[in-house]
């Protein structure tokens, strides 16, 4: 019995999207005992002068002084946070990349391309790049 060709490609997208769901993580969830839990020591000079680095910067002292801060300001507001908000303030600060690291759009724009083009062979089209 032939099937029509419509059946076979979705029969080959299904293959396609299930490998790529297997590709997924295996993720555990267990509990754990409240006594092995640490608070982190936070050391509030070290934080303070990392967010003072990157303060530093020309462009993150252009965008402040649009959004209305001053660097007077900015200091009052470091000197009333909590230990634990300059902590975090610190650790969302190493975190950042300037403009984006760009490796996740690179990704994204050729899995998309290979796909299109996985879906037009499975479709007995032909993908010619001149």
């Amino acid at each position: 019995m032939k099937l029509p060709a419509w059946i076979k490609c979705t029969a080959r997208v299904m293959v396609v999207v299930m490998g790529l769901c297997g590709l997924s993580p295996q993720v555990r969830g267990d509990m754990i005992p409240s006594h092995l839990v640490s608070v982190p020591v936070v050391d509030r000079a070290a934080d303070i002068a990392s967010i003072q680095l990157v303060l530093e910067h020309k462009a993150v002292k252009n965008r402040l002084a649009a959004l209305g801060y001053t660097s007077s300001e900015i200091e009052k507001r470091l000197t009333r946070a909590s230990n634990a908000e300059v902590h975090q303030l610190a650790v969302n600060m190493d975190q950042l990349t300037t403009g984006g690291d760009g490796a996740g759009l690179v990704i994204s724009v050729l899995l998309i391309v290979l796909l299109v083009i996985l879906i037009l062979r499975l479709m007995d089209r032909h993908v010619v790049i001149a």
